[in-house]
């Protein structure tokens, strides 16, 4: 999972065909603004990692993403990047 497409096609490029990724905010979207969507978490429990861009450009809807996930990894460093 990341935050925005960019990521996303980046993570695809490295992982090739043993990776499935998703973004949270799509290429339209502002993802400083992306609102937090019920579907989110449910998609965040299956995620190994979540890739973001960090400098708070996530400060909208990371923290309630995180919060609202039930995936484990997601509540500490080694499931972010």
């Amino acid at each position: 999972m990341t935050a925005t497409t960019d990521l996303a096609a980046l993570a695809q490029e490295i992982g090739g065909d043993k990776v499935t990724v998703e973004s949270v905010a799509r290429g339209y979207q502002d993802p400083h603004f992306r609102r937090s969507e019920t579907k989110f978490p449910s998609e965040t429990s299956h995620a190994d990692l979540l890739i973001v861009v960090g400098l708070e450009l996530e400060i909208g809807w990371l923290p309630p993403l995180i919060t609202q996930s039930t995936n484990p990894k997601f509540r500490s460093a080694p499931g972010i990047l």
